[in-house]
């Protein structure tokens, strides 16, 4: 019973990882993996051969559009709601519930304690901290406004397109939207800045507009999503009594939905945001000469900065990612994103 009706839901988990992790690009260009995101990236910025770039681009391009084709034959375009039911679903793992715990507190301890605590031992330090806002500190600075600003208009943009969407071309609207975000941000950045790399289109491409239209590019999946499940959540009997009484789409839109979905508009700012924080791609690639952020600061201070310094950064970037994190695991569980 369990995994046939789970198998859907666990084959779009492992295509939707798939197509994250060979997307990838901070982690095996730190380690120096020749894959194709940075084959891509390095034809790009290193040697300035777009079409060198875009042949290494065309193949990740593919194997996203697959992805999200797999998914729309998974899922049959399906919104699936949070909604607390005070106790989930426990399934008992018997003399194996053990082993089980063992194996996950291991890979725990293993993938995430022992790394933030080598961070934390290298960067507790003051002059490590004060050293390394001196270096990056404007970059700090920058990642919260550009993360704050694309998560704004990522709310109210796929708030907007769930409302428009909610009874016809949804099918259409999800797949433009998951399509850009299954596309790794080096394939999308390469787009932006063939697109907006003219003079008439200076004010984008020389200021920050252009990250942030990467941003909000890549990411509108995940809050056009959030909105469907919120609206899936609230009577249609309510936008209809409104109709029936003669208040006009703004009315209705103002007076019954964003009330009523003031969790949902939360949980989909502190997602945009999170996800705008940590992006490496598209801020490396698409930011403007001296406005880089910060997840772009420390992948080019890894290359001849302090180790220390470097893990002072990291150790910043990790909390102002977790802070939201916390924020949102407290709004969903309890009530759902309704509320």
């Amino acid at each position: 019973i369990t995994l046939p009706l789970s198998a859907p839901g666990i084959a779009f988990s492992l295509v939707l990882v798939f197509l994250l992790a060979i997307g990838e690009l901070s982690v095996p260009s730190f380690l120096r993996y020749p894959v194709l995101p940075v084959l891509s990236f390095t034809q790009f910025a290193a040697s300035y051969n777009f079409g060198a770039a875009t042949a290494a681009a065309v193949p990740l391009a593919a194997l996203a559009l697959l992805g999200v084709l797999i998914e729309s034959a998974l899922l049959q375009n399906r919104v699936f709601t949070f909604r607390s039911i005070g106790r989930g679903l426990l399934i008992s793992l018997g003399r194996w519930n053990p082993i089980a715990a063992a194996i996950f507190g291991l890979l725990t301890v293993a993938l995430v304690i022992f790394p933030l605590s080598a961070l934390f031992a290298d960067a507790f330090s003051l002059t490590t901290l004060h050293d390394a806002m001196q270096r990056a500190g404007a970059s700090i600075v920058r990642s919260v406004i550009y993360s704050a600003i694309a998560a704004t208009i990522l709310m109210a943009l796929g708030f907007l397109l769930a409302q428009l969407t909610r009874d016809r071309g949804q099918r259409l609207v999800n797949f433009l939207t998951l399509a850009l975000f299954a596309i790794p941000g080096t394939v999308l950045s390469i787009g932006l800045v063939r697109l907006w790399n003219s003079p008439m289109t200076w004010f984008i491409y020389t200021t920050p507009a252009l990250l942030i239209l990467g941003y909000t590019a890549q990411y509108c999946a995940v809050t056009t999503r959030l909105s469907l499940a919120g609206f899936f959540l609230i009577p249609k009997t309510f936008d209809e009594a409104a109709r029936l009484s003669g208040a006009s789409w703004t009315q209705r839109l103002f007076r019954i939905f964003v009330p009523l979905s003031n969790r949902t508009l939360v949980c989909a700012w502190l997602a945009a945001y999170i996800l705008c924080l940590r992006d490496v791609p598209i801020a490396l690639m698409t930011a403007s000469p001296g406005g880089d952020p910060l997840p772009a600061r420390i992948l080019t201070l890894m290359a001849n900065g302090a180790p220390p310094m470097i893990a002072s950064l990291c150790l910043i970037m990790a909390i102002a990612s977790l802070i939201p994190l916390v924020i949102l695991a407290r709004v969903i569980p309890s009530r759902g994103i309704t509320g």
